[in-house]
């Protein structure tokens, strides 16, 4: 198993460069021909900086982790994911400099404007479309999301935002995408990370991504400070993911492939309670991909011989986050009487066999009274995760 980029390629056991100046390149080239002990020093200094403020740093850096995953996530789970960050808070908060410095790893010996990982939200969709299919195991990101007064504009950004989330969701350019131009298949192999504000997409839009508040970020000290050595040391960054993607090698050239995908599909099995309930199984998967994203990591960080100290906390957070925005009113009622109700009545004329499952999940009801001419049946109702000692009343005078 190896990955390409456009000056090297990257295998088990080497590095090995040929032709440059292509779209997407690692560099660097001295630097690792230069000391043998190169990556384990990027890593550990890596890991000092995101340890200086991990709630807003570890979740970005992840999802360079998450790109690569995608042989795992589309072997997995029939509803297989891409993982899509987005990225907001205060205006000028470093937003697009987090990541560019943190969740791409390419092309960092190259000026600024060389930058072919970043592209405007309100871009051509058929450029975009283009170079999303360019980022095999990368991160794309889709930079200045914001609520336009223009109402064609407007438009065109959601159209955007939904046609590119929709795409790197299911591995695959949408139907919006066909007869615009030849593509190279349909195939989506990327990462997305959307920096701006949080525009009004759809509910079904939003459960496909996870929300990172970076609030202040870069007028912080501890958030400026870092955001400098992460610009004056690109190397940190690349060292750290050539050696996860030997690391990776290694592991996939030795069967570790499939064990990731049976870890994950266990993970897949496993419950999870939501406050909400539109996109709780998009919300279930991507706290899945992300805890095997950090499990992961931790590894890598052993393999290496040192130790990674963050908790998967702060990746869960952004689950959590995305959850928060998704919750309505009826979702609310349902939980609270859920965590809540302890005594229910019910007063109608006629309970049927299969009448309904409304106690699941109401672990402290412990009075459950019916009046009715015909009692229930047996099947009738569902007592999953109630009180055992629940007692049922079916009065005399019923």
């Amino acid at each position: 198993w190896e990955f390409h980029f456009s000056d090297c390629v990257v295998s088990e056991n080497s590095i090995e460069y040929g032709k440059e100046n292509g779209k997407y390149e690692v560099g660097f080239k001295k630097h690792f021909e230069s000391n043998s002990e190169a990556i384990t020093n990027d890593f550990f200094r890596l890991s000092v900086v995101i340890a200086s403020m991990p709630k807003v740093l570890y979740p970005v850096l992840i999802t360079n982790v998450a790109a690569l995953l995608y042989p795992i996530w589309q072997q997995s789970t029939s509803h297989g994911q891409g993982i899509i960050l987005w990225l907001y808070g205060t205006p000028g908060s470093g937003k697009t400099e987090i990541a560019i410095n943190l969740a791409s790893y390419v092309n960092k010996e190259k000026l600024r404007s060389e930058f072919e990982s970043l592209a405007s939200a309100n871009a051509s969709t058929g450029d975009l479309g283009e170079i999303l299919q360019e980022h095999q195991g990368l991160n794309f990101i889709l930079d200045d999301a914001k609520n336009e007064r223009v109402y064609s504009q407007r438009e065109k950004l959601r159209r955007n935002l939904d046609t590119i989330i929709r795409s790197v969701f299911s591995f695959r350019l949408t139907d919006a995408f066909r007869r615009k131009r030849k593509y190279q298949g349909r195939e989506v192999k990327a990462g997305l990370v959307i920096t701006g504000e949080v525009i009004d997409l759809e509910k079904s839009s939003i459960s496909r991504c996870v929300f990172l508040d970076i609030g202040n970020f870069v007028n912080t000290r501890i958030g400026s400070e870092s955001l400098n050595v992460l610009q004056e040391h690109p190397e940190y960054l690349v060292g750290s993911m050539v050696g996860f993607i030997q690391f990776l090698a290694h592991q996939w050239n030795n069967g570790g492939l499939s064990q990731q995908a049976e870890s994950f599909k266990k993970l897949d099995k496993s419950k999870l309670a939501m406050s909400q309930k539109q996109g709780a199984a998009r919300l279930k998967t991507a706290r899945n991909m992300l805890t095997l994203c950090h499990g992961l990591w931790v590894q890598y960080a052993a393999y290496l011989g040192t130790n990674w100290k963050l908790d998967s906390a702060d990746l869960m957070k952004t689950v959590k986050n995305t959850e928060d925005m998704l919750i309505s009113p009826d979702d609310i009622f349902e939980i609270a009487t859920e965590r809540v109700l302890k005594k229910l009545i019910i007063k109608t004329n006629l309970i049927t066999t299969f009448g309904g499952n409304f106690l699941a999940d109401c672990p402290n009801i412990e009075d459950f009274v019916l009046y009715t001419e015909t009692p229930p049946t047996l099947g009738w109702g569902s007592f999953d995760r109630t009180n055992s000692a629940m007692k049922i009343y079916v009065p005399d005078d019923s």
